[in-house]
């Protein structure tokens, strides 16, 4: 419900960490070998801008909804990334972002995003992204609102989902074994999860060859 120019700042205000959060996934994952990589809900387009500068030879597509991705178009052309950064209108829970059978990205993004959804949108975003990639993708979901499975820690993702909860109509931080199980039914194998120290987590996993 917000203006477009409140929806531009709160992007802009989002805007340096979104690239910190590129930046800090090339540093830890190899992607010399990657060449497309889709980021979905990525706001304004940072986490790609982060990626792409430190690859010269990856291409990265912005998938939002309609709105947002009118508004974040000028932030990707400020970035100097625009010739590299595609961007896709579309809502990921009404149908995956694919072309050819077999996919048509080395990647796939979600980071900040299941945790506004409820446990069944969250489910098919998951089933959807891996859709969208290659046999033998990566899939990365990243955010605040990956919990441990006793639901105790960490303290930083047991705040957000109590705010998630007030903020959003059904989001909440998940358990790390419900993404794993979502990534299960979406036909990805050996999921991993890697606690950073601000509390946030990063887990990943590859779609079946």
């Amino acid at each position: 419900t917000a203006s477009d120019e409140e929806t531009r700042r709160f992007l802009a205000g989002l805007h340096a960490s979104a690239i910190a959060a590129g930046r800090d996934l090339a540093a830890r994952f190899d992607f010399s070998r990657i060449r497309s990589v889709i980021d979905i809900g990525g706001g304004s387009g940072g986490l790609l801008a982060g990626l792409c500068e430190q690859h010269p030879d990856l291409h990265g597509t912005l998938l939002e909804l309609p709105r947002v991705a009118r508004i974040a178009a000028p932030m990707i052309h400020d970035s100097g990334l625009a010739a590299r950064v595609t961007i896709e209108s579309g809502d990921i829970l009404t149908e995956p972002p694919t072309g050819p059978p077999a996919g048509r990205y080395d990647a796939a993004i979600l980071r900040a995003f299941l945790q506004v959804l409820s446990r069944e949108d969250a489910a098919q975003a998951v089933r959807h992204a891996a859709a969208s990639l290659n046999p033998g993708g990566r899939l990365f979901i990243i955010g605040a609102g990956i919990l441990d499975n006793d639901r105790r820690g960490p303290a930083s993702a047991v705040f957000m989902s109590v705010t998630f909860m007030n903020l959003y109509r059904a989001g909440a931080s998940y358990t790390e074994a419900e993404h794993f199980a979502w990534l299960a039914a979406a036909g990805c194998y050996d999921p991993e999860r890697i606690l950073l120290p601000s509390g946030s987590s990063i887990i990943w996993a590859r779609r079946a060859l």
